[in-house]
């Protein structure tokens, strides 16, 4: 389990040592915001560049105190789990960031202008990826207060909190395909509005059927019809 906890912290130095190298390589003015279509409309100073790896820092380094405690409280199953999602952050962030930075360092000016970027594509890829593995994670989830299926029906006891998991983590997994390879197929703004669309699909019928579960078993449970 150490490991995950150095991996994270790795991929967090990793990325600000990366920052560095580029700030010596790129000039003071670079492109900073990208539109819907994928062109440059700001432009703004490198350093500003630092600005993603410290909110990347700010979203993992708490987990890894969170996953020893919840790992204390719950088991190694949950404690994996967050270190799991730590990583996976630091991955997306890491992945994003070094990417602008090099769309900034091979920026040849005003020629590029109309040359589109796949930011919103790369995006969706990296959320598909991350929803396949948190999900494979969840049917093994023991019952707990951060992660996994949590709705007022899921936690009535073990039994039904083990079928809500199986339930969210194999189709949380479908769920997942498809948005990877809606990264893949669409371009850009449709490819996001496919993932929100397959996300809140994805958490009402998860939520539906952890209320359908619970009253299925409460029904074995008592005997109703």
């Amino acid at each position: 389990m150490k490991k995950l906890y150095w991996i994270t912290i790795i991929l967090i130095l990793l990325t600000l040592a990366v920052t560095g190298v580029f700030f010596a390589l790129l000039p003071n003015l670079i492109p900073m915001h990208y539109n819907f279509q994928g062109i440059v409309d700001r432009f703004g100073s490198k350093y500003e560049m630092i600005v993603l790896p410290i909110i990347a820092a700010v979203c993992t380094v708490p987990l890894l105190p969170l996953a020893k405690v919840m790992g204390k409280k719950y088991g190694n199953g949950t404690e994996k789990a967050i270190l799991i999602t730590a990583i996976l952050t630091a991955v997306i962030f890491a992945v994003i960031h070094v990417w602008l930075l090099w769309k900034a360092y091979t920026y040849r000016g005003a020629e590029e202008i109309t040359r589109p970027v796949d930011f919103y594509k790369i995006t969706v890829i990296l959320m598909g990826i991350m929803l396949i593995f948190l999900s494979n994670l969840m049917p093994k989830a023991p019952m707990n207060a951060l992660f996994g299926l949590r709705t007022p029906w899921s936690t009535e006891n073990e039994r039904v909190w083990q079928k809500c998991q199986r339930f969210g983590g194999y189709s949380g997994i479908l769920c997942g395909i498809l948005v990877l390879l809606a990264g893949v197929f669409f371009e850009q703004i449709t490819a996001e509005l496919i993932l929100l669309a397959l996300l809140l699909v994805w958490v009402v019928c998860s939520t539906a059927a952890s209320y359908f579960i619970c009253k299925a078993e409460r029904n074995d449970h008592t005997g109703e019809k």
